[in-house]
């Protein structure tokens, strides 16, 4: 699928996006068979605003532990994924 991405859009997505709200952030699950991936999608909170990316956290399984994980993504991850988009 080709789909232009406008810098218009992502800086409406930046102004847009608040401290407090809600995105989806895949993280990727290797198992130990070889070339095995599985995505997982965690709802993180955005808890920093900076030029060009946002830090948000999210609640990730350690074994048999879930623990808060703070992570950094970027204004264009973010954009792929509210429109269900592979990037």
């Amino acid at each position: 699928m080709n789909m232009i991405i406008r810098q218009k859009d992502i800086d409406a997505l930046r102004d847009k996006l608040k401290i407090g709200d809600k995105v989806k952030y895949q993280t990727e699950v290797i198992d130990d068979r070889p070339g095995w991936v599985q995505k997982q999608n965690n709802e993180a909170t955005v808890t920093a605003k900076l030029p060009h990316m946002v830090i948000v956290e999210y609640m990730a399984r350690r074994g048999r532990n879930v623990v808060p994980v703070r992570t950094a993504i970027t204004y264009r991850e973010i954009f792929f994924q509210l429109r269900g988009l592979i990037y």
